[in-house]
């Protein structure tokens, strides 16, 4: 019986190119976290909670649920 290619190779590099992307993705946020951009990121998320705050109050009301 004839014996096919052997893929593990191609598995084993697609793996690797994956780890390396995830790395260098986790890398640069970090990075970008801890230049002074985690104080523009927190007021961001505090104004995004008050906002979705403020429309569920006033329009929680008039929508049916």
């Amino acid at each position: 019986m004839p014996r096919l290619p052997d893929d593990s190779d191609e598995e084993v590099d697609l793996l690797d190119q994956g780890r390396r992307r995830a790395s260098r993705i986790l890398h640069g946020f970090i990075d970008f976290a801890f230049q002074g951009n985690v104080l523009e990121i927190a007021f961001g998320l505090i104004l995004a909670s008050m906002f979705s705050m403020f429309n569920r109050s006033s329009l929680g009301h008039d929508m049916p649920c």
